[in-house]
């Protein structure tokens, strides 16, 4: 564990100063052999470290690469996990909060809600991530069939599921969405 540790910390060190295609395609070369799963997460690691120094570290903006470089480590995540929502959700989310790209991020929020639905695992997350990204796309006649699909979906006995989030309640328009669809939204969130 140490060694993969030491592993990520010498690679974000690398990322710092690499050129984006340079630096993914030497990880993908590295990880090569490694079982899928493991790939997978490794690239979604570098990325979340990455994204995180990229937020708080004053050094990352040394190298205008980063933020190329994490997008391309979560398309390489997503190529090696071709059905789990997570690196759809993180691309989305990367494109949407750290670029302030809501139309870039949509297409990669609609696959991680695909994923999600199909493996029955972070319906909720992804879900309001799209909500969110539609509301600053200013597309809100296409939140109130998420927000029905919210309310339809039961999670597994065994899932890890958030709570409904209703932050973006608040950020819909008067009557963008049938009052009724929201009232009912804030009791099966336990607002009302």
């Amino acid at each position: 564990m140490n060694d993969h540790h030491f592993w990520v910390q010498q690679k974000v060190a690398l990322a710092k100063c690499s050129d984006a295609d340079e630096f993914v395609n030497n990880i993908i070369v590295e990880l090569k052999g490694l079982d899928l799963n493991i790939q997978g997460d490794t690239f979604l690691e570098l990325a979340s470290v990455l994204r995180g120094d990229l937020i708080f570290d004053k050094e990352s903006e040394a190298n205008t690469q980063l933020p190329e470089i994490i997008f391309k480590l979560l398309k390489e995540a997503e190529k090696k996990l071709p059905d789990d929502p997570l690196p759809p959700m993180l691309q989305a989310t990367f494109l949407f909060y750290n670029c302030n790209d809501p139309e870039r991020a949509c297409p990669h929020a609609l696959r991680a809600v695909k994923n999600a639905q199909q493996s029955l695992d972070m319906v909720r997350q992804t879900t309001g991530e799209l909500i969110r990204i539609y509301i600053a796309l200013n597309n809100h006649q296409a939140v109130e069939p998420l927000l029905v699909s919210l309310l339809k979906y039961e999670p597994g006995s065994f899932s890890m599921e958030i709570p409904l989030e209703s932050d973006f309640l608040a950020r819909l328009p008067m009557g963008s969405v049938n009052p009724s669809i929201i009232d009912a939204y804030r009791v099966k969130a336990g607002l009302s």
